[in-house]
């Protein structure tokens, strides 16, 4: 990078500073960036970047104030390209990280990495006149026309970019594949392969999927229209499900070529399980890029169809063989829980091949059913510390039962429901229907049983604390004598 302005004579109070400090001082800068999606303290209020009308993302551009600034940002960059998705769907997208990757002062500090592969439907998005409230209907008249021709562009991109791969919305469910997709195929897993290989020190690989968050493509159209909440489409599209399925494909395949190892991987996929997750990756190529990760974060984010009569995709199960370093796994069934166990479900694996992880975690799901509640015992029976996060219903007693008899030092409760509605829930009359699902929930949750699940339980927000505590003092029975449990709000 060469400075468009002329040396100063007098050197800058700056440049005497050392560099670790410089360099803090921008890390410092990049912790305010603003990540694809961001949870906020309350569980119920996520924001996607995309959906902000001024995006918080800080600008590195001071430091051309001074050559020690200029010298020293390639670790920010680095930091910032960390909370970019990457489209396999997008042309420019991966034109933008083969130009990073390439850049020999920048990739060595490029430690985590974000890929998605973001498929659309067939009318996405559907604009009505409706979307733009503060348009007059001459305006609208005007714009429609530019907002055609916008659209025009996009898709025209999108069928010029290895279209044999995406044309097809049945591609996974066992329709022959053609020569042409396939050396599609293999050409845009080696673009991949290639630029995975010169971020030699990337720890965290992502796949990410959000039919909430429009692909990075339709980011500048939406914010020339001015449309406050763009379009989303349903998690259960059949092209988008099977344009995401055939992206972590591509994914997988391209680490193992390029010999990727990291120690947290957090990957979009079809959750049906608690564990399991179909894929039309061979065991072998997952395996390889598996072995070292200690981070395993499952996300159920998409629906891909799958056929009956169809045998040759199989389900991955998070098994000694594929994880054997695991030490901390992470399930999230996001937003979708009512499609758990609705198609055939993946038998737990045996008690020598299931890793020993010592924190267990669980978010957004029912824990209704024995099948929760046998993942539970495979897979916390060496855990020191098990979290259970937004859960989407109150029965708690067979679940604290169950973690009660794994004998962990910690457990974790996170309920779904914010700081503001349980101060709220108490100024309620008794009668009230938000009042009866607060007492239920309490219900849900003895003293004598919470005591007894852990020697420490953490509760959180503080005032579900608070109002359990109040629900005990007000119903007094079934209280423990154990002496060695600990309680920390």
């Amino acid at each position: 990078m060469v400075s468009t302005t002329s040396p100063s004579t007098n050197t800058s109070p700056i440049e005497k500073l050392p560099i670790e400090l410089l360099e803090g001082i921008l890390l410092e800068v990049t912790k305010h960036t603003v990540p694809p999606v961001l949870e906020e303290e309350d569980p119920l209020s996520i924001l996607y970047r995309c959906h902000l009308d001024k995006e918080l993302a800080c600008s590195l551009a001071f430091r051309l104030t001074s050559r020690g600034f200029r010298d020293c940002a390639w670790k920010a960059f680095g930091a910032y390209l960390g909370e970019t998705v990457f489209d396999l769907r997008s042309r420019q997208s991966i034109s933008n990280l083969t130009a990073a990757s390439t850049c020999r002062n920048l990739a060595p500090w490029v430690t985590k990495l974000i890929v998605a592969c973001d498929g659309i439907p067939e009318r996405y998005p559907i604009l009505r006149r409706s979307d733009l409230p503060l348009m007059t209907e001459a305006e609208w008249n005007h714009e429609s026309q530019n907002i055609d021709s916008d659209l025009l562009r996009i898709r025209q991109a999108d069928e010029s970019w290895y279209p044999s791969i995406w044309k097809s919305p049945m591609m996974s469910r066992g329709i022959a594949i053609t020569a042409s997709r396939e050396a599609e195929r293999m050409e845009i897993q080696d673009i991949l392969a290639t630029a995975l290989r010169c971020f030699s020190n990337i720890y965290h690989m992502r796949f990410y999927h959000e039919s909430y968050s429009p692909p990075g493509r339709y980011h500048n159209f939406f914010k020339k229209i001015n449309v406050n909440s763009p379009c989303s489409y349903s998690r259960h599209d059949s092209v988008c499900g099977a344009v995401a399925h055939i992206g972590l494909e591509i994914l997988i395949h391209a680490m193992a070529a390029s010999n990727t190892n990291v120690r947290t991987m957090t990957l979009a996929v079809d959750l049906d399980d608690h564990h399991a997750f179909p894929t039309n990756t061979s065991p072998d190529i997952f395996a390889k890029v598996s072995h070292q990760i200690e981070t395993l974060v499952l996300q159920d984010k998409y629906f891909q169809l799958r056929d009956e009569d169809v045998h040759d995709e199989t389900s991955l199960s998070v098994t000694k063989d594929f994880f054997p370093k695991l030490k901390w796994l992470i399930v999230d069934h996001g937003l979708y829980t009512d499609w758990i166990n609705d198609r055939p479900t993946t038998s737990l694996p045996s008690s020598s091949n299931t890793p020993v992880p010592t924190k267990l975690t669980v978010k957004n799901t029912e824990m209704t059913g024995e099948a929760f509640l046998s993942f539970l015992q495979c897979y916390g029976q060496h855990a020191q510390c098990i979290t259970l996060e937004s859960l989407t219903d109150a029965d708690y007693r067979p679940v604290l039962e169950s973690v009660r008899n794994l004998h962990i030092e910690t457990l974790e409760i996170h309920n779904r429901y914010s700081e503001s509605y349980w101060k709220s829930s108490k100024d309620h009359e008794a009668e009230s229907s938000l009042a009866y699902d607060v007492l239920d929930m309490l219900e849900e949750l003895p003293q004598d049983l919470v005591q007894q699940a852990a020697k420490t339980v953490k509760l959180y927000p503080p005032s579900f604390k608070d109002a359990l505590e109040r629900h005990w003092l007000e119903n007094p029975k079934g209280l423990s004598d154990t002496d060695d449990w600990t309680y920390v709000g």
